[in-house]
């Protein structure tokens, strides 16, 4: 059974972003995992990527996303094309930041040259770790994802117990906007009126379970989700370190060269560190600071890690 989102314009989720709010137990994990579901079906002809970063853990047992891998500590991981979970909840807030940060900027770099016939959904549980102040250096990537990603294919879904706990600009940034049960704190119920009005806020105030507010470009309207259960679970990938080549095995190739290395190996190591210093040009003062910023970022994370599947999990 393929459970759709029947309050969902995919058209519009190509041009803008997506907002879950809502107190705890309304359903809003489910509503975003339905979403990723009719998503990830739909792909099959519009080529959908589901991309999660789960803070809490529970995506792995409870969403249709085919895999997912258990992110321990802070580590670079090679996006795959596939759609997948990060569980990034035994992480440290902080470190949960980092690990995103440093993800949206590899996923973005690598969408930089590529044609817009990929669509991807970034999927932010609990996003007010990382969206509360968008201005700042610590969201600057997801400010330019959320911000410009459309030119590129890529759009965000982000789920918060309110609109104040993420910066106002993201919200203006969605248009379209699922709001459940609101929260009887007097600064939540002056955020929601400031953006729907009294009318509305007092609705969403007395909204069951499973009942929510769907906004759409400046309409609103009352809707309910059923109960959503996967039939299948996501398989988990496992994480193995990248190999990293050999700078001297461009040099071995020829005969004469493949007989040095025979006869002297460490010799012919030597002479290639000393021609490279004679060959290397003098770098600007701009150049090495952009080294020694890239390599703190570096120093941050572990060595480059690629997911695989394991043949017991096959």
């Amino acid at each position: 059974m393929v459970f759709f989102v029947k309050s969902l314009d995919v058209t519009e989720l190509k041009k803008s972003n997506v907002l879950v709010t809502g107190t705890n137990q309304q359903g809003k994990s489910l509503l975003a995992m339905a979403i990723s579901e009719t998503l990830h079906y739909q792909g099959i002809l519009q080529n959908w990527r589901i991309i999660v970063f789960d803070t809490v853990g529970h995506w792995k047992k409870k969403s249709s996303v085919p895999y997912f891998v258990e992110v321990k500590k802070l580590q670079k991981i090679k996006i795959p094309e596939h759609s997948i979970i990060f569980d990034i909840s035994y992480l440290l807030p902080s470190e949960q930041r980092q690990f995103i940060e440093f993800t949206l900027l590899d996923l973005w770099n690598s969408s930089l040259d590529k044609p817009v016939k990929n669509y991807t959904l970034l999927v932010f549980e609990e996003c007010q770790l990382i969206a509360r102040r968008l201005r700042s250096k610590v969201s600057e990537q997801f400010m330019r994802i959320a911000s410009v990603g459309a030119n590129i294919g890529i759009r965000c879904l982000a789920i918060t117990p309110s609109l104040t706990g993420i910066d106002p600009e993201y919200t203006r940034l969605s248009n379209q906007r699922y709001h459940f049960k609101l929260g009887n704190e007097s600064n939540i119920k002056k955020k929601f009126r400031s953006f729907y009005g009294l009318d509305w806020t007092r609705v969403a105030l007395k909204l069951d379970e499973g009942f929510f507010i769907y906004y759409l470009n400046g309409k609103l309207a009352v809707k309910h989700i059923n109960l959503y259960e996967s039939e299948t679970k996501p398989k988990q990938l496992h994480l193995q370190k990248k190999q990293k080549q050999n700078n001297f095995t461009q040099y071995k190739k020829g005969f004469w060269n493949r007989l040095a290395w025979w006869y002297d190996p460490e010799g012919m190591k030597e002479a290639i560190k000393r021609r490279d210093q004679k060959l290397r040009p003098r770098v600007t003062k701009e150049i090495n600071k952009q080294e020694e910023e890239q390599q703190q970022i570096d120093d941050e994370f572990e060595e480059d890690f690629i997911l695989v599947i394991e043949e017991e999990d096959l």
